[in-house]
Parts: structure tokens; sequence; C-alpha cells
């Protein structure tokens, strides 16, 4: 039973761990090369690093695996050097748990049918990965922060909480932290996440 139990938190650590290498990448700010290299997921993007650079792999395996698909409906971009945005963020992590069907109502006034993230906003709203950013905004095209990523990935995980006190203690700006952020930040920096 507890080989089970271990199997599934190594599954579930796989895609965290993607969805953080997937956001470091997003954030990341580095020379865009053309990856042509036959056979490579990203080599019909014409702005990713080339094959031999630290982010290559990782965008290849988020391509590869569908958790990312770039930023144009039109032409072959990755947009390595984009600012991640909340709704890109929820994205990823619908993309994780298999796309699931979704159905009800959505709560935040910026969010309508039709958006590319509806869905995976609407999921995320159902399995208390967001609460948005007040009662009826989610600002789905804001940049996100990094206690909001925290926060969105605590959710995903179901994990409990480190004492936030104890982990963030040793951070000189601690403070800045927001209060709802607290558990989740403590958590990502337990994790080694952040």
């Amino acid at each position: 039973m507890n080989v089970l139990i271990y199997i599934s938190q190594m599954k579930h650590m796989k895609k965290l761990l993607a969805l953080i290498l997937a956001l470091v990448l997003a954030m990341s700010c580095f020379t865009a090369v053309s990856a042509a290299e036959p056979g490579c997921p990203s080599a019909e993007f014409s702005d990713v690093p080339a094959n031999g650079h630290w982010a290559h792999n990782g965008i290849d395996y988020m391509i590869g695996n569908g958790y990312m698909n770039g930023t144009s409906s039109y032409a072959k971009i990755f947009s390595p050097n984009m600012t991640t945005s909340r709704a890109m963020i929820v994205q990823i992590l619908y993309k994780l748990e298999g796309q699931p069907a979704v159905s009800g109502e959505m709560k935040f006034t910026d969010v309508a049918k039709g958006d590319w993230y509806y869905n995976a906003v609407l999921w995320a709203v159902q399995n208390g990965i967001t609460k948005g950013t007040s009662e009826t905004p989610f600002s789905p095209n804001d940049n996100v922060t990094r206690e909001q990523i925290a926060t969105f990935l605590f959710a995903h995980s179901g994990e409990t909480a480190p004492d936030a006190a104890l982990v963030l203690g040793r951070f000189p700006d601690v403070a800045k932290v927001s209060s709802w952020a607290k558990s989740a930040v403590a958590w990502a920096v337990n994790k080694g996440i952040i």
C-alpha cells in the first residue's frame, strides 16, 4: 500500500516539477535562437533557444507533453522572454490535469466564454486553486507574482503547509509576503521551489 502512495506522489511531483520548470523558463530572460534540430519538439518555434542551451530541454518537455503550445495561433512563437500571466499559469495546471470537462457558472466578470483560458479558470475555481484577485475579477492578463504562483501550486498540491513563521523567519523581507500567501510561500520554500 505504501508503494502505491509513493508512486502516486512521485507522479504528482513530476507534474509539479514540470510546471515549475515551465514557470522558470517563461519568466526567464535569455537570448533566443532557432532550435532547428530535427525531431526536436520545439524545432518549429523560431524563438526557442538551440539545443545545448540550459532551457532547451525544459521547453521541449513542456511542448512535447502539450503543457505549453506557444503564444500565437498563426505563427510558431514560444515567447521565452514574455512575462507569464495568471491565465497562463492556470492553463498549464489545467493541462497537467488532462483538461477535465467543466460545467457551471463563471463567477468572474472578466472571464468570458470563448476566452482561451475560460475552462481552465472555471476548473481552477471549482478545485480551489484560485479565488481570484477579489470577489468578481480573476485578472487573467495580469502578470503573475511569485506569491500567486506559490499559491496556485500549493492549492494544486493538496498538501499541508508547514509553519510559515518558522520557514519564512530567515528571510529579511518576510513582511513583504501578503498574509493570504504566507502558507503557500512557506510550502514552496520548504519544497525548494522558491
